[in-house]
Protein backbone atom coordinates (compact mmCIF):
# COMPACT_ATOMS: atom_id res chain seq x y z
CA UNK A 1 0.00 0.00 0.00
CA UNK A 2 1.00 3.83 -0.28
CA UNK A 3 1.27 3.62 3.38
CA UNK A 4 3.79 0.59 3.35
CA UNK A 5 4.03 -1.65 5.51
CA UNK A 6 6.14 -4.32 4.07
CA UNK A 7 6.79 -7.41 5.48
CA UNK A 8 9.80 -8.00 5.14
CA UNK A 9 13.20 -7.59 7.26
CA UNK A 10 16.80 -5.79 8.09
CA UNK A 11 21.74 -5.26 9.66
CA UNK A 12 24.99 -3.35 10.32
CA UNK A 13 26.07 -2.30 13.73
CA UNK A 14 28.28 0.09 11.71
CA UNK A 15 27.35 3.69 12.57
CA UNK A 16 27.46 5.52 9.22
CA UNK A 17 28.31 9.37 9.32
CA UNK A 18 27.71 10.54 6.15
CA UNK A 19 24.41 11.25 3.53
CA UNK A 20 25.42 9.31 0.40
CA UNK A 21 23.51 11.43 -2.25
CA UNK A 22 22.80 9.92 -5.77
CA UNK A 23 22.63 11.72 -8.64
CA UNK A 24 21.68 10.24 -12.04
CA UNK A 25 22.57 11.96 -15.29
CA UNK A 26 19.20 12.47 -16.35
CA UNK A 27 18.94 15.23 -13.45
CA UNK A 28 17.24 12.75 -10.27
CA UNK A 29 18.91 12.98 -7.12
CA UNK A 30 17.91 10.98 -4.39
CA UNK A 31 20.11 10.97 -0.26
CA UNK A 32 20.47 7.67 1.60
CA UNK A 33 20.61 9.23 4.92
CA UNK A 34 23.20 8.47 7.31
CA UNK A 35 22.16 6.95 10.53
CA UNK A 36 22.22 10.67 12.15
CA UNK A 37 21.07 12.34 9.61
CA UNK A 38 17.71 9.63 9.56
CA UNK A 39 17.40 10.06 13.36
CA UNK A 40 17.40 13.73 13.11
CA UNK A 41 15.06 13.79 10.05
CA UNK A 42 12.75 11.46 10.94
CA UNK A 43 12.28 10.66 14.19
CA UNK A 44 11.08 13.08 17.59
CA UNK A 45 10.78 11.96 21.00
CA UNK A 46 7.42 12.20 23.29
CA UNK A 47 6.18 11.70 26.33
CA UNK A 48 10.10 9.95 26.81
CA UNK A 49 9.68 7.75 23.50
CA UNK A 50 10.55 7.33 19.99
CA UNK A 51 8.52 7.89 17.24
CA UNK A 52 8.12 8.73 13.45
CA UNK A 53 8.58 12.71 13.33
CA UNK A 54 5.49 12.21 10.25
CA UNK A 55 2.22 10.47 10.91
CA UNK A 56 -0.41 9.58 8.35
CA UNK A 57 -4.17 10.26 8.50
CA UNK A 58 -3.31 10.65 12.18
CA UNK A 59 -2.00 7.58 12.90
CA UNK A 60 1.26 7.89 15.18
CA UNK A 61 3.76 5.32 15.02
CA UNK A 62 6.27 4.30 18.05
CA UNK A 63 9.46 3.26 17.39
CA UNK A 64 10.73 -0.07 19.35
CA UNK A 65 14.17 1.28 20.60
CA UNK A 66 16.80 -1.51 21.35
CA UNK A 67 16.93 -0.69 24.92
CA UNK A 68 13.06 -1.44 25.28
CA UNK A 69 14.06 -4.87 24.33
CA UNK A 70 10.62 -5.04 23.94
CA UNK A 71 10.40 -7.76 20.88
CA UNK A 72 14.16 -9.52 20.98
CA UNK A 73 17.38 -9.80 22.88
CA UNK A 74 19.29 -10.32 19.49
CA UNK A 75 21.27 -7.39 18.53
CA UNK A 76 19.64 -5.01 15.59
CA UNK A 77 21.01 -4.70 11.84
CA UNK A 78 20.31 -1.54 9.52
CA UNK A 79 20.15 -2.13 5.76
CA UNK A 80 22.99 -1.76 3.20
CA UNK A 81 23.02 1.84 2.58
CA UNK A 82 24.99 1.53 -1.02
CA UNK A 83 23.11 -1.27 -2.04
CA UNK A 84 19.49 0.41 -1.39
CA UNK A 85 21.01 3.65 -3.97
CA UNK A 86 22.49 1.33 -6.40
CA UNK A 87 19.43 0.17 -6.54
CA UNK A 88 17.23 3.20 -7.54
CA UNK A 89 20.55 3.91 -9.53
CA UNK A 90 19.47 1.10 -11.85
CA UNK A 91 15.95 1.66 -12.42
CA UNK A 92 15.35 2.48 -16.06
CA UNK A 93 11.96 4.43 -15.33
CA UNK A 94 12.58 8.73 -16.32
CA UNK A 95 13.74 10.14 -12.36
CA UNK A 96 14.28 13.51 -13.70
CA UNK A 97 11.21 14.72 -11.58
CA UNK A 98 12.62 13.07 -8.62
CA UNK A 99 14.27 15.38 -6.72
CA UNK A 100 14.58 15.96 -2.51
CA UNK A 101 13.53 12.42 -1.90
CA UNK A 102 15.09 11.02 1.23
CA UNK A 103 15.42 7.38 2.35
CA UNK A 104 15.81 7.43 6.11
CA UNK A 105 17.97 4.02 7.32
CA UNK A 106 16.26 3.75 10.96
CA UNK A 107 18.19 1.69 13.75
CA UNK A 108 14.48 0.96 15.38
CA UNK A 109 11.70 -0.99 14.20
CA UNK A 110 8.35 -0.06 14.72
CA UNK A 111 6.91 -0.66 18.17
CA UNK A 112 3.52 -2.20 16.81
CA UNK A 113 4.74 -3.91 13.58
CA UNK A 114 8.44 -4.70 14.63
CA UNK A 115 8.03 -7.15 11.30
CA UNK A 116 8.09 -4.17 8.93
CA UNK A 117 10.76 -3.35 6.52
CA UNK A 118 9.82 0.19 5.38
CA UNK A 119 6.79 3.02 5.49
CA UNK A 120 6.74 5.37 2.64
CA UNK A 121 4.79 7.25 4.06
CA UNK A 122 4.15 10.49 1.34
CA UNK A 123 6.16 11.67 -1.47
CA UNK A 124 9.45 12.63 0.05
CA UNK A 125 10.80 10.10 2.18
CA UNK A 126 10.89 6.28 2.63
CA UNK A 127 11.49 4.76 6.14
CA UNK A 128 14.07 1.72 6.41
CA UNK A 129 13.79 0.07 10.09
CA UNK A 130 15.93 -2.40 11.35
CA UNK A 131 15.35 -5.38 12.15
CA UNK A 132 17.48 -8.81 13.42
CA UNK A 133 18.74 -10.71 10.68
CA UNK A 134 20.39 -9.35 7.38
CA UNK A 135 19.29 -8.91 4.49
CA UNK A 136 20.65 -10.30 1.00
CA UNK A 137 21.40 -7.61 -2.05
CA UNK A 138 18.48 -8.95 -3.62
CA UNK A 139 15.79 -8.46 -0.88
CA UNK A 140 17.57 -4.51 -0.58
CA UNK A 141 16.79 -4.11 -4.45
CA UNK A 142 13.55 -5.65 -4.26
CA UNK A 143 12.74 -3.34 -1.07
CA UNK A 144 13.98 -0.38 -2.78
CA UNK A 145 12.54 -0.27 -6.11
CA UNK A 146 9.29 -1.21 -4.81
CA UNK A 147 9.09 1.54 -2.79
CA UNK A 148 10.16 3.66 -5.00
CA UNK A 149 7.07 2.70 -6.84
CA UNK A 150 5.19 4.25 -3.82
CA UNK A 151 6.47 6.96 -4.54
CA UNK A 152 6.08 7.26 -8.56
CA UNK A 153 2.39 6.83 -7.22
CA UNK A 154 2.69 9.50 -4.75
CA UNK A 155 3.76 12.06 -7.43
CA UNK A 156 2.50 11.42 -10.63
CA UNK A 157 -1.35 9.63 -10.51
CA UNK A 158 -4.44 10.77 -9.75
CA UNK A 159 -8.22 9.36 -9.82
CA UNK A 160 -8.20 9.45 -13.81
CA UNK A 161 -5.17 7.75 -13.81
CA UNK A 162 -6.24 5.17 -11.35
CA UNK A 163 -9.36 4.81 -13.32
CA UNK A 164 -7.09 3.63 -16.29
CA UNK A 165 -4.96 1.89 -14.72
CA UNK A 166 -7.46 -0.68 -13.34
CA UNK A 167 -8.67 -0.93 -16.37
CA UNK A 168 -4.94 -1.86 -17.90
CA UNK A 169 -4.30 -4.07 -15.16
CA UNK A 170 -7.77 -5.96 -14.80
CA UNK A 171 -8.39 -4.82 -11.15
CA UNK A 172 -11.96 -3.54 -12.06
CA UNK A 173 -13.44 -5.52 -9.61
CA UNK A 174 -13.40 -3.24 -6.83
CA UNK A 175 -14.88 -5.27 -3.86
CA UNK A 176 -11.09 -7.31 -3.92
CA UNK A 177 -9.04 -5.33 -5.40
CA UNK A 178 -9.34 -2.24 -2.53
CA UNK A 179 -6.21 -0.55 -0.37
CA UNK A 180 -8.86 -2.07 2.70
CA UNK A 181 -8.44 -5.56 1.48
CA UNK A 182 -7.17 -7.43 4.17
CA UNK A 183 -5.34 -9.64 1.29
CA UNK A 184 -1.80 -7.49 0.95
CA UNK A 185 -1.48 -8.65 -2.53
CA UNK A 186 -5.13 -7.64 -3.58
CA UNK A 187 -4.25 -3.95 -2.59
CA UNK A 188 -4.38 -1.69 -6.00
CA UNK A 189 -1.42 0.47 -4.51
CA UNK A 190 0.99 -3.22 -3.60
CA UNK A 191 0.05 -4.35 -7.39
CA UNK A 192 1.13 -0.82 -9.04
CA UNK A 193 4.45 -1.12 -6.78
CA UNK A 194 5.48 -4.63 -7.82
CA UNK A 195 4.35 -3.56 -11.24
CA UNK A 196 7.13 -0.96 -11.74
CA UNK A 197 9.32 -2.98 -9.64
CA UNK A 198 9.21 -5.53 -12.38
CA UNK A 199 9.10 -3.43 -15.05
CA UNK A 200 12.15 -1.02 -14.79
CA UNK A 201 14.08 -2.68 -11.69
CA UNK A 202 17.16 -3.93 -12.31
CA UNK A 203 18.12 -7.57 -12.50
CA UNK A 204 18.53 -8.06 -8.59
CA UNK A 205 15.48 -6.03 -8.05
CA UNK A 206 13.40 -8.04 -10.71
CA UNK A 207 13.97 -11.29 -9.35
CA UNK A 208 11.20 -11.99 -6.97
CA UNK A 209 7.72 -12.50 -8.89
CA UNK A 210 5.16 -10.61 -8.13
CA UNK A 211 3.53 -10.67 -4.95
CA UNK A 212 -0.01 -11.18 -7.02
CA UNK A 213 0.66 -14.32 -8.20
CA UNK A 214 -3.16 -14.64 -9.36
CA UNK A 215 -2.48 -11.42 -12.05
CA UNK A 216 -0.31 -11.61 -15.05
CA UNK A 217 3.22 -10.40 -15.29
CA UNK A 218 3.47 -7.20 -15.75
CA UNK A 219 5.84 -7.94 -18.59
CA UNK A 220 2.95 -9.57 -20.34
CA UNK A 221 -0.17 -6.85 -20.24
CA UNK A 222 -0.99 -4.91 -23.16
CA UNK A 223 0.32 -1.28 -22.43
CA UNK A 224 0.78 -1.62 -19.22
CA UNK A 225 4.68 -0.29 -19.76
CA UNK A 226 3.52 2.54 -21.89
CA UNK A 227 1.14 3.51 -18.98
CA UNK A 228 3.93 4.20 -16.90
CA UNK A 229 5.83 5.88 -18.91
CA UNK A 230 3.56 8.31 -19.91
CA UNK A 231 2.57 9.55 -16.38
CA UNK A 232 6.15 11.29 -17.16
CA UNK A 233 5.93 14.81 -18.36
CA UNK A 234 8.01 15.17 -21.39
CA UNK A 235 8.96 11.66 -21.97
CA UNK A 236 8.34 10.56 -25.73
CA UNK A 237 6.97 6.36 -25.30
CA UNK A 238 8.97 3.79 -27.00
CA UNK A 239 6.79 1.04 -28.14
CA UNK A 240 7.89 -2.73 -27.80
CA UNK A 241 8.21 -2.69 -31.37
CA UNK A 242 9.77 0.20 -31.68
CA UNK A 243 12.31 -0.59 -28.98
CA UNK A 244 13.11 -3.48 -31.37
CA UNK A 245 13.61 -1.67 -34.40
CA UNK A 246 16.15 1.09 -32.71
CA UNK A 247 18.00 -1.03 -30.09
CA UNK A 248 20.23 1.97 -29.34
CA UNK A 249 16.76 3.79 -28.05
CA UNK A 250 15.80 1.01 -25.49
CA UNK A 251 17.40 2.49 -22.57
CA UNK A 252 17.01 6.45 -22.96
CA UNK A 253 16.90 7.43 -19.34
CA UNK A 254 19.28 5.41 -17.43
CA UNK A 255 21.68 6.83 -15.39
CA UNK A 256 25.15 6.49 -13.41
CA UNK A 257 25.29 6.95 -10.10
CA UNK A 258 27.79 9.23 -7.92
CA UNK A 259 28.84 8.92 -4.58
Amino acid sequence: MRTRITLLTLFSVILFINTVTFARECGASFSVLSQKESIKYGVKVRYGRYMLRTNWHGMEFYLDEPGLKTHSLKPIQLVDREAYGEALNGVSFPLHWLTEYRICILPYRLFDYPDTLALTLDANATYVFATTWQLTPRMVHRLAVHELGHVVDFRLMNEKRWAEYRKIRGLTDTMKYRDTSPYHKDRPREVFAEDFRLLFGAELAAKNPHENFGLANPKEVPGLKDFFLSLVPNIITLSDETTRANPEQSDPVQGKTRL
